[in-house]
Protein backbone atom coordinates (compact mmCIF):
# COMPACT_ATOMS: atom_id res chain seq x y z
CA UNK A 1 0.00 0.00 0.00
CA UNK A 2 0.95 3.39 -0.54
CA UNK A 3 0.83 5.58 2.13
CA UNK A 4 2.19 9.06 -0.01
CA UNK A 5 0.42 11.55 0.34
CA UNK A 6 -1.17 12.74 -3.29
CA UNK A 7 1.28 16.20 -4.59
CA UNK A 8 -0.60 19.74 -4.97
CA UNK A 9 -0.83 20.79 -8.61
CA UNK A 10 1.77 23.64 -8.16
CA UNK A 11 4.14 21.24 -6.14
CA UNK A 12 7.19 20.71 -8.47
CA UNK A 13 7.81 17.02 -9.35
CA UNK A 14 11.64 15.96 -8.38
CA UNK A 15 13.95 15.77 -10.99
CA UNK A 16 16.96 12.93 -11.63
CA UNK A 17 19.19 15.95 -10.33
CA UNK A 18 17.69 16.93 -7.32
CA UNK A 19 19.95 14.29 -4.66
CA UNK A 20 23.33 15.89 -6.38
CA UNK A 21 22.00 19.82 -6.24
CA UNK A 22 20.92 19.07 -2.92
CA UNK A 23 24.65 17.51 -2.05
CA UNK A 24 26.62 20.38 -4.03
CA UNK A 25 24.59 22.96 -2.47
CA UNK A 26 25.18 21.43 1.45
CA UNK A 27 28.36 21.25 1.14
CA UNK A 28 28.94 24.44 -0.77
CA UNK A 29 32.19 26.49 0.55
CA UNK A 30 29.56 29.78 0.75
CA UNK A 31 25.82 31.04 0.80
CA UNK A 32 26.35 32.30 -2.25
CA UNK A 33 27.26 29.58 -4.15
CA UNK A 34 25.12 27.45 -2.67
CA UNK A 35 22.38 30.46 -3.94
CA UNK A 36 23.71 30.23 -7.89
CA UNK A 37 23.58 26.29 -7.97
CA UNK A 38 19.70 25.96 -6.62
CA UNK A 39 19.46 29.31 -9.02
CA UNK A 40 20.84 27.47 -12.12
CA UNK A 41 19.39 24.48 -11.33
CA UNK A 42 16.21 25.40 -11.15
CA UNK A 43 16.25 26.97 -14.74
CA UNK A 44 18.38 24.84 -16.34
CA UNK A 45 17.26 21.51 -14.68
CA UNK A 46 18.52 18.06 -14.92
CA UNK A 47 21.03 19.05 -17.88
CA UNK A 48 22.34 21.21 -15.50
CA UNK A 49 22.69 18.52 -12.97
CA UNK A 50 24.73 15.96 -15.30
CA UNK A 51 27.06 18.97 -16.43
CA UNK A 52 28.06 19.69 -13.04
CA UNK A 53 29.30 16.29 -12.60
CA UNK A 54 31.43 16.24 -15.16
CA UNK A 55 35.56 16.14 -13.59
CA UNK A 56 36.45 19.37 -15.26
CA UNK A 57 34.00 21.67 -13.87
CA UNK A 58 33.99 23.09 -10.79
CA UNK A 59 30.74 23.80 -9.25
CA UNK A 60 31.31 26.31 -6.83
CA UNK A 61 32.71 28.66 -9.53
CA UNK A 62 30.85 31.30 -11.25
CA UNK A 63 32.35 29.94 -14.68
CA UNK A 64 29.83 27.44 -15.00
CA UNK A 65 27.09 29.44 -15.33
CA UNK A 66 28.45 31.09 -18.49
CA UNK A 67 29.98 27.71 -19.46
CA UNK A 68 27.14 25.75 -19.65
CA UNK A 69 25.42 27.32 -22.50
CA UNK A 70 28.26 27.06 -24.49
CA UNK A 71 29.02 23.41 -23.83
CA UNK A 72 25.50 22.14 -23.53
CA UNK A 73 25.17 19.79 -26.91
CA UNK A 74 21.30 18.34 -26.02
CA UNK A 75 19.45 15.44 -24.62
CA UNK A 76 18.92 12.59 -26.47
CA UNK A 77 16.75 9.24 -25.53
CA UNK A 78 19.47 6.80 -26.95
CA UNK A 79 23.31 6.94 -27.96
CA UNK A 80 21.34 5.70 -31.76
CA UNK A 81 19.44 9.04 -31.55
CA UNK A 82 22.79 11.26 -31.03
CA UNK A 83 24.22 9.73 -34.07
CA UNK A 84 21.74 9.82 -35.91
CA UNK A 85 21.47 13.58 -35.37
CA UNK A 86 25.23 13.92 -35.74
CA UNK A 87 25.31 12.25 -39.06
CA UNK A 88 22.26 14.48 -40.43
CA UNK A 89 23.91 17.53 -39.05
CA UNK A 90 26.60 17.03 -41.17
CA UNK A 91 25.26 15.89 -44.15
CA UNK A 92 27.29 12.78 -44.21
CA UNK A 93 24.63 10.70 -45.56
CA UNK A 94 23.99 13.60 -49.02
CA UNK A 95 28.10 13.59 -49.35
CA UNK A 96 27.56 9.72 -49.24
CA UNK A 97 24.83 9.52 -51.80
CA UNK A 98 26.46 12.10 -54.19
CA UNK A 99 29.95 9.86 -54.47
CA UNK A 100 27.60 6.97 -55.00
CA UNK A 101 25.65 8.80 -58.23
CA UNK A 102 29.25 9.52 -59.28
CA UNK A 103 30.78 6.45 -58.43
CA UNK A 104 28.10 3.66 -58.56
CA UNK A 105 30.83 0.72 -57.73
CA UNK A 106 31.36 2.03 -54.49
CA UNK A 107 28.03 1.52 -53.55
CA UNK A 108 28.80 -1.36 -51.43
CA UNK A 109 32.26 -0.17 -50.52
CA UNK A 110 31.42 3.24 -49.41
CA UNK A 111 28.94 3.16 -45.99
CA UNK A 112 28.87 5.01 -42.95
CA UNK A 113 30.63 3.36 -39.75
CA UNK A 114 28.36 3.99 -36.91
CA UNK A 115 30.89 2.69 -34.45
CA UNK A 116 33.38 5.34 -35.88
CA UNK A 117 30.70 7.94 -35.33
CA UNK A 118 30.21 6.91 -32.09
CA UNK A 119 33.85 6.72 -31.60
CA UNK A 120 34.17 10.61 -33.02
CA UNK A 121 31.42 11.35 -30.13
CA UNK A 122 33.44 9.95 -27.12
CA UNK A 123 36.21 11.95 -28.17
CA UNK A 124 34.34 15.39 -28.78
CA UNK A 125 31.93 15.54 -26.19
CA UNK A 126 30.91 14.40 -22.86
CA UNK A 127 27.78 12.05 -22.40
CA UNK A 128 26.22 11.66 -18.91
CA UNK A 129 23.68 9.11 -18.81
CA UNK A 130 21.14 9.86 -16.43
CA UNK A 131 18.34 7.04 -17.64
CA UNK A 132 18.49 9.77 -21.07
CA UNK A 133 22.16 11.58 -22.58
CA UNK A 134 22.85 14.72 -21.35
CA UNK A 135 25.83 15.77 -24.28
CA UNK A 136 28.44 18.41 -23.63
CA UNK A 137 31.30 19.88 -26.03
CA UNK A 138 34.50 18.92 -24.50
Amino acid sequence: MNHEHPKHRGEPQPRIGDPYINHLTETAPSPHAAARIREEYEYHGTALAAFLSLDNVDPYTEAFVLDFPDCFHGRYATMDDLIDELIEERGWLQLIGTIHQEHPELEFLLTLDRDGVRDLIEMRFDVVDLGELYVFEK
